[in-house]
């Protein structure tokens, strides 16, 4: 006697609702990623001086500065760079 075939794993649509919300999310994350290159730093080195300065603001809000408030971005970014430890 067989069991016959075995149940499908997944359903071919799981985790659909994480991926309608990542254009967004990287949209954000591309706009504020150019606004720190521009300034010479990375985004991870961006984030992390951003944590040491104990600076707290989601990546929506830091794309929406970049976009429409480059002096302000600029002083965030400076402010993240004077965290970070000197690079070797």
């Amino acid at each position: 006697m067989s069991a016959g075939p075995p149940p499908p794993i997944a359903p071919r649509w799981s985790g659909s609702r994480r991926r309608c919300n990542t254009p967004i999310a990287t949209a954000a994350t591309r706009s504020a990623i150019s606004g720190v290159r521009e300034h010479g730093l990375t985004y991870s080195r961006f984030i992390a001086g951003l944590k040491a300065a104990g600076v707290e603001m989601d990546r929506k809000v830091l794309a929406a500065l970049a976009f429409d408030e480059p002096a302000g971005f600029a002083a965030i970014v400076e402010k993240a760079k004077g965290a970070l430890p000197a690079q070797a």
